[in-house]
């Protein structure tokens, strides 16, 4: 069979429509169009005899691996890939949101609003909440602050004395913080447990406790309320990276040595993160400041001329506080909502440049290299969808 008539099963469960499952189908389909694939679901191929799977001519997998299919896969002599970040599978080739990466953009996030006291909330026994704690407790480390990692047993509930369970756990680590607090969580779900479980204690997001998740699901970050700052991990791009290896493994090539991991997209801030926990009252105005104007042209005299102060007194508060200048903070601000719009539209550099404040793209460019270590092209290609 031709590479373009090649038949593709998926082995991801879209019944549930779990962001992390409908935007990886949607990337290996769209994959799929480019080389005239039929791509096909198939939750329960290991359930099958090999024969009978080698009957429907299927010529690779992507899939959710469990053991049982892995084997399975290897019987068949069929390509399989990996899509499931907590896997217990081993040694299969894989493509996976870059958790690592997750863990230390929420970690900056919340350092940069003054935090300094941190927490993260996961899953026991889960290799996804191992890696991306890891890293966020690490960079936590780097920026001066003290992070608690709670890990609960698991996501599903299978009867109300196990939520119960888990509600009196996470009741009895909220009552232990000292605010003020910021507290990534691993997923949407589970981090608007915790909101209505601060709000029921009388706390306030994001005045005591700011909070930051993964996955960017629009309804649960988005249109409860409190909205959830939360981080967009670009599914549908490791769907496409996901399809894109399989082909190659059909054309006969070695797999990677090592998992391919995908960045986020970005962090999406929103209420639960829209304050800053610094003690300086000034410092406080000027951070609210610069995060209104800075990317409608605000400069440090301007920050100044805005509050009872000098420019030199606001400086070294700036620095005590925070361990950053003012200008450094205009430039954050700016940064953040150029790479926002990097990944998010299609606008030419010039347009990103006069939206966040630049006065000309090649300024943006300069800045941004110097940052992040790239030109803005390569980070757009690096996490937009394609």
């Amino acid at each position: 069979m031709t590479k373009e008539g090649r038949r593709i099963a998926i082995g991801i469960d879209v019944i549930w429509p779990y962001k992390r499952h409908t935007g990886i189908v949607a990337g290996i389909l769209a994959y799929g169009r480019t080389r005239g694939w039929r791509c096909e679901p198939e939750p329960f191929l290991e359930t099958s005899g090999v024969e009978g799977f080698r009957g429907r001519s299927f010529d690779g997998v992507i899939a959710r691996t469990t053991p049982a299919l892995a084997a399975y896969a290897r019987r068949a002599g069929l390509p399989l890939v990996n899509v499931w970040m907590d896997s217990p599978v081993q040694g299969v080739p894989a493509v996976l949101p870059d958790v690592t990466e997750a863990g230390r953009m929420a970690a900056r996030h919340l350092l940069v609003r003054g935090h300094r006291r941190l927490g993260f909330l996961g899953y026991r026994g889960s290799w996804t909440a191992g890696r991306m704690s890891s890293a966020f407790g690490a960079e936590a480390a780097r920026g001066g602050a003290a992070c608690d990692i709670h890990l609960v047993t698991w996501r599903d509930f299978p009867d109300g004395r196990a939520w119960r369970r888990f509600t009196k756990d996470l009741a009895g680590w909220i009552h232990a913080w000292t605010l003020p607090v910021g507290i990534l969580v691993m997923d949407d779900m589970s981090g608007r447990y915790l909101a209505g479980a601060c709000l029921r204690q009388g706390l306030r997001i994001p005045g005591d406790v700011a909070i930051v998740t993964l996955g960017n699901t629009e309804l649960l970050c988005e249109k409860m309320s409190p909205s959830l700052s939360s981080i967009e991990m670009g599914f549908e791009r490791v769907g496409r990276e996901s399809a894109r290896l399989l082909d190659r493994l059909m054309a006969g090539r070695p797999a990677p040595a090592r998992p391919i991991a995908v960045p986020p997209a970005g962090l999406i801030a929103r209420l639960s993160t829209n304050a800053f926990a610094v003690d300086d009252p000034l410092v406080s105005r000027a951070l609210r400041l610069i995060a209104s104007r800075a990317c409608r042209g605000m400069r440090v005299r301007d920050v100044t001329a805005a509050l009872p102060t000098t420019g030199r007194s606001l400086e070294r508060r700036f620095r005590r506080v925070l361990g950053r200048t003012v200008i450094d903070e205009i430039t954050r601000v700016r940064l953040e909502r150029a790479k926002r719009l990097l990944v998010e539209t299609d606008a030419p550099l010039k347009t990103v440049a006069d939206r966040c404040g630049f006065s000309r793209p090649e300024i943006l460019a300069k800045v941004f290299r110097q940052v992040e270590g790239k030109p803005p092209g390569a980070y757009r290609r690096e996490r937009r969808p394609g």
